[in-house]
């Protein structure tokens, strides 16, 4: 079993749901205790969902390639943050059009769970 097989197995894509909610909650954690802007939330809750997204279209893809792709794409995000290349607006507008064109939106929804142990 592989460490990508284990991490499927401790984060099965049927929490998917959850994380959505909870990561759209500690938005507006941070939102109400002033540590993001009022004005920033929508942009925040969505790079929270583009990231999410991506991260579960990582985990749970069938195809090596497009599990490469996905985590390119994830990385870059993360760099164009932290080093201030692209705003969070602009951020999470890349990655929401990327999840459209690619279909990782599609591809998440119907990811079909697997059971790494039965390899």
């Amino acid at each position: 079993m592989t460490i990508l097989d284990r991490i499927r197995f401790a984060v099965p894509d049927s929490i998917r749901e959850r994380v959505y909610v909870v990561a759209a909650a500690l938005v507006a954690l941070l939102a109400s205790w002033g540590a993001i802007d009022q004005t920033q939330v929508p942009q925040w809750t969505a790079l929270a969902v583009s990231v999410v997204t991506l991260m579960f279209a990582i985990l749970h893809s069938a195809s090596t390639v497009r599990t490469a792709f996905y985590a390119v794409l994830l990385a870059l995000q993360g760099i164009s943050q932290v080093y201030g290349i692209l705003t969070e607006s602009q951020t999470a507008s890349i990655l929401g059009f990327a999840a459209a064109v690619l279909g990782i939106t599609v591809a998440a929804s119907k990811t079909v769970g697997t059971d790494p142990l039965r390899h």
